[in-house]
């Protein structure tokens, strides 16, 4: 707004005073004054529309910055279920040979193999844990993200039992190898469905 808008929107309300100034008998000595009561009115009209314009930029301005805190929450979020998938695509025996476990005196490849898969199952229970609060971010988000962390979190269960049961001879190192596979291809779909809503979310207008 420009004092040459706000001076062409009230030159009409100084013709109307200079005229009722005229006709009610004043004449042109009325000329003064009314510059004054046209004046006065052109200040307050000029200070409602400053009012008017520093309201509606303020208003924008809270608008952009929720609108972009929501974005970065909506990111973090992302992120972490993209970390919790990369976690299981990780997940590998630990080895510490120095301080846990000297693996020449095992007695035989059997008793290395069940050390390796109670390492592994360890690491897939803490994970396993985590995807209870990861649930519960999906559930913020798209169904098919929903459905994607579903299916991750059943396989990362059947991983654990398969794991659980080898011992007892109730599944083989090759039943969890098949199931893993599977649990890797539903972390890399998840992963895919999260990044997508995280670039879509990036391009989001403020």
């Amino acid at each position: 707004m420009t004092w040459k808008y706000v001076i062409w929107r009230a030159s009409p309300l100084f013709l109307i005073i200079m005229l009722v100034s005229y006709f009610a008998g004043n004449g042109w000595s009325a000329i003064p004054s009314a510059l004054v009561a046209w004046g006065t009115i052109l200040l307050a009209f000029a200070t409602f529309q400053l009012v008017q314009t520093v309201t509606k930029q303020e208003k924008q301005r809270r608008g952009d910055e929720q609108a972009r805190e929501k974005r970065d929450r909506k990111d973090r979020l992302l992120n972490e279920i993209i970390e919790w998938a990369e976690d299981i695509l990780k997940c590998r025996p630990t080895l510490d040979i120095t301080n846990r476990i000297n693996l020449e005196a095992l007695p035989s490849q059997q008793m290395l193999e069940m050390f390796l898969v109670d390492s592994t199952r360890w690491g897939f229970n803490a994970i396993k844990a985590e995807g209870i609060y990861i649930r519960r971010i999906a559930s913020r988000f798209k169904r098919d993200l929903q459905d994607a962390v579903d299916v991750v979190s059943e396989k990362l269960v059947s991983q654990t039992k398969l794991l659980e049961q080898i011992p007892g001879g109730k599944s083989t190192l090759s039943d969890a190898a098949k199931n893993r596979e599977l649990l890797n291809e539903s972390a890399i779909d998840l992963m895919d469905k999260a990044v997508n809503l995280l670039f879509n979310n990036s391009q989001s207008p403020s």
